[in-house]
């Protein structure tokens, strides 16, 4: 990592921490940010666009200054788990807690098409965005619409030697579909996408896709990915740390 890499990652880690932006104490608690974003999930199951979550979990901070997740009826310490103190206002919540995520479906490559909808492979995103080159296709069925790629979506490499590369799907050409072992980060409202993005490319999460690629050849699973811990500000202040984190990284490539 390079002195510009390693400021532009120093500024996402003040980011996460709430060392970037001052805290305003009259934004609107997490916690209620939390339970809205529950009650919109409650909502996408009723209405059968997504499946009840088995893993759902709540975490909190004890009387004795300790971390614990309860998910159902099991409650356990994660205190060795939480990686720094965050802002009072603030709440940890587990990545598949505030958004829908799916690996990708299995299309086969002995079926593609000249003409059909594309398909995103693992070969065709990196960091800087979706690749137009060595396009490839597959006739449209409903069985892909729950695989359908949306604007504000983060893919994610699951394996392979770029396993834990993302980008944010800001705008799309075309309709596309994500082939397996691409997840597929669908975040659920109220929440600003480029700041739980910004969690995903900081170190917290970085560091947790290095160690499952070395200790599992390469490869990183569904439960890792909803597992991400993820420092959640007020909606406002999310808002703030996006802005300031734009103006930041102008500067920083100017230098």
């Amino acid at each position: 990592m390079d002195a510009i890499d390693a400021l532009k990652q120093k500024v996402l880690t003040l980011a996460i921490q709430g060392k970037l932006v001052p805290q305003n104490l009259s934004d609107e608690p997490a916690s209620v940010l939390l339970e809205k974003i529950k009650a919109e999930k409650e909502a996408l199951v009723k209405a059968g666009k997504i499946k009840k979550d088995k893993q759902e979990s709540y975490i909190y901070k004890g009387s004795d200054n300790n971390y614990y997740e309860k998910n159902g009826l099991e409650t356990k310490d994660i205190t060795e788990e939480i990686p720094f103190e965050i802002p009072e206002n603030w709440e940890w919540v587990r990545l598949g807690n505030i958004s829908n995520i799916n690996g990708g479906f299995a299309f086969k490559s002995t079926k593609y098409v000249p003409n059909g909808v594309r398909v995103i492979r693992i070969s065709d995103f990196d960091e800087l965005g979706i690749k137009n080159k060595n396009i490839v296709r597959y006739s449209f069925s409903k069985e892909l619409l729950p695989y359908e790629l949306e604007k504000n979506n983060i893919i994610l490499a699951m394996t392979g030697g770029t396993v834990g590369k993302s980008y944010l799907v800001e705008h799309l050409d075309e309709p596309m579909y994500v082939n397996q072992r691409v997840a597929t980060i669908k975040i659920l409202n109220p929440l600003e996408i480029k700041y739980i993005n910004t969690v995903i490319l900081s170190d917290i999460t970085q560091k947790i896709i290095k160690y499952s690629k070395n200790s599992t050849n390469d490869n990183i699973s569904m439960n890792t990915i909803k597992g991400f811990l993820v420092p959640l500000p007020p909606l406002a202040e999310q808002q703030r740390i996006v802005a300031k984190i734009k103006i930041l990284q102008k500067q920083i490539n100017l230098l």
